[in-house]
């Protein structure tokens, strides 16, 4: 109700502040669900935020959906057994090389490991960093 000009309505109790929007576009990261890839094997990782995955049975592929230039997509690895692999989500869509379209994660039990991409493009991921670096690059490949 606006009040006479020069006044300030006060409010008693509980207010909720608006949502912040942050990143390009007002695009929020969160943290998703955690993915186990042993239950549903070929699932797609979305673009952006915090994706926790998991493997407790053998090799599985998980697809990371196509990257939006300047978005920020971080994939943290917990529990592997026999391996994982995470593809881009399509034969164009490369990893920060323009080469790599596969990440065949290799971890030691109970290290969990981590890669952090930045879209470049539509077509290309910007590696940021993995770690530890067991997790390395060496898992970056061309093929399945």
């Amino acid at each position: 109700m606006a009040g006479p000009s020069g006044f300030v309505q006060r409010i008693k109790g509980k207010i909720q502040v608006d949502t912040t929007q942050v990143g390009k576009g007002g695009v929020n990261e969160f943290v998703y669900g955690v993915v186990d890839a042993s239950s549903t094997p070929g699932s797609t990782l979305p673009n952006n935020g915090v994706s926790i995955v998991k493997n407790s049975s053998a090799n599985q592929l998980l697809v990371l959906a196509s990257p939006e230039p300047g978005i920020e997509k971080t994939i943290v690895v917990t529990t592997l057994s026999s391996g994982l692999t995470i593809k881009t989500n399509s034969t164009g869509v490369v990893f920060f090389d323009g080469v790599n379209s596969f990440w065949k994660v290799s971890t030691t039990a109970g290290i969990v490991g981590a890669m952090v991409l930045v879209g470049l493009s539509t077509a290309q991921w910007a590696n940021l960093g993995i770690w530890p670096s067991t997790v390395g690059t060496a898992g970056m490949s061309a093929t399945s």
